[in-house]
């Protein structure tokens, strides 16, 4: 098998005869030729990973399904590359790149959880080119099924459930040979007008090619309207050079009685401090924003708290004296994003942007430091705890007991000493010493 593997390779017979006929390296007392054989032992191990596994099920799935199939290795920076970059290695249309996204509904009380009018889990596949919006799913899915919207409430799966449906490490994760093969299928309405599409091939280097009528053929998916296209100018944005990593769920617990649940966060004996780090503030972009129809006060906006946190939401808020429809367009915000939605003047509003205010009225946003993407959120130092759900906040009244302790200090906010922290930057308001955050 190594020597197979290893004729395929640049210079292959050369790696064979270093190798050995056996395929065992040879032993050496010369330490230069140790540090190619090491070297050597280091890219056979990379080859063995790729050529067994998730890639090797992906694409015997794929090629029993059709036989136009497109396949792609790509090097190891390639999510640190912009999505233009991206595309000019798999020479495809930027739009013709998808991601595969195992969904929770939060809310699911069925009886059959595979049931695609009432599933616990989607596989939704959506463009790189646009952001997943659990607001658009919710609303297709209600009018699909004719089921009321405060049934859904989808977040992505953890890690623990996504390794055991899909049989793929997360960012390997494909339709193509997902071993519960009656989790229901989701696929954006934007990517089914591509006529081919690329996505991920059960390794997280490899990439598999599909012509949309044959993926439609295969999964016979539901084709919704679940995502909002993003700004071109993104194309050229390059990630930072690390692999996406996966907001972490908490690690569910062993089998043991119902009560161990409530035991996975810490109680820091302080009321007010265990409720400040149980809460989701996490950074958004306001990718829609309009005057509320029927309120002075209020803006209706669509922001995106990043897919951990269930991609493109609906909030309202009463900013209208304070900022201009130009203003909010494209501005990055923090979010309090796990307390529950409820309608203001009627709009159904899913979280609460953060501002701080002064007693002399003035108002501003809370900043996120620059470089903060959607989804990534705040810690407080010394309190960390996995968010509570939006029930428990609600319940528990957690944002109540933390609130009254957020504050503006020299520009920079505080829960009591605690600056926001998000990825070792604070965050800050331009209002002066004082002012409260809510």
């Amino acid at each position: 098998m190594l020597s197979s593997q290893l004729s395929h390779e640049p210079h292959g017979w050369l790696l064979q005869a270093l190798a050995g006929s056996s395929g065992a390296p040879k032993s050496t007392t010369n330490g230069a030729d140790a540090k190619r054989l090491a070297a050597l032992e280091k890219r056979v191990k990379r080859l063995e990973d790729r050529r067994s596994g998730g890639a090797r099920t992906a694409l015997r799935a794929a090629r029993a399904a059709t036989d136009c199939v497109a396949t792609r290795w790509v090097p190891d920076d390639y999510y640190g590359r912009s999505m233009r970059d991206r595309s000019k290695l798999l020479n495809c249309d930027v739009r013709q790149m998808c991601k595969s996204m195992l969904l929770e509904n939060k809310q699911w009380r069925g009886t059959d959880e595979f049931d695609p009018a009432n599933a616990r889990f989607y596989l939704v596949v959506v463009q790189y080119a646009a952001t997943f919006d659990a607001g658009r799913l919710r609303s297709a899915l209600v009018e699909r099924t004719k089921l009321p919207a405060k049934a859904f409430n989808f977040r992505v799966a953890d890690e623990a459930d996504n390794d055991k449906l899909s049989g793929f490490k997360h960012n390997a994760v494909t339709p193509f040979g997902f071993a519960e093969s009656r989790v229901p299928v989701v696929l954006s309405d934007a990517a089914a007008k591509m006529g081919f599409i690329w996505m991920g091939g059960g390794h997280e280097a490899f990439k598999l090619g599909v012509p949309v009528d044959a993926f439609l053929a295969c999964f016979k998916p539901w084709v919704l309207d679940c995502s909002t296209a993003r700004d071109e100018r993104e194309w050229d944005t390059s990630a930072k050079a690390v692999k996406p990593a996966k907001a972490k769920a908490p690690a569910k617990p062993k089998a043991k009685p119902a009560k161990a649940a409530a035991a996975s966060f810490e109680d820091y004996g302080d009321a007010d401090d265990t409720a400040a780090s149980r809460l989701a503030l996490v950074v958004g972009k306001i990718v829609d924003v309009w005057p509320h129809p029927d309120s002075d006060k209020l803006f209706c906006e669509k922001i995106d708290c990043g897919e951990a946190f269930g991609g493109v939401r609906e909030v309202a808020s009463g900013l209208q004296k304070h900022y201009t429809v130009e203003q909010m367009k494209d501005r990055v915000v923090l979010v309090a994003a796990n307390l529950k939605a409820k309608k203001l003047g009627g709009f159904p509003s899913h979280g609460m942007v953060l501002c701080a205010s002064a007693p002399d009225g003035s108002l501003s946003f809370v900043d996120p430091p620059k470089g903060a993407k959607p989804g990534d959120a705040v810690a407080l130092p010394g309190l960390a705890n996995p968010p509570a759900s939006e029930a428990q906040v609600d319940k528990k009244k957690l944002f109540g007991k933390a609130q009254p302790h957020f504050v503006v200090r020299s520009g920079t906010c505080y829960y009591k000493d605690k600056p926001f922290d998000i990825n070792g930057a604070p965050c800050t308001a331009s209002v002066a010493d004082g002012a409260s955050i809510s």
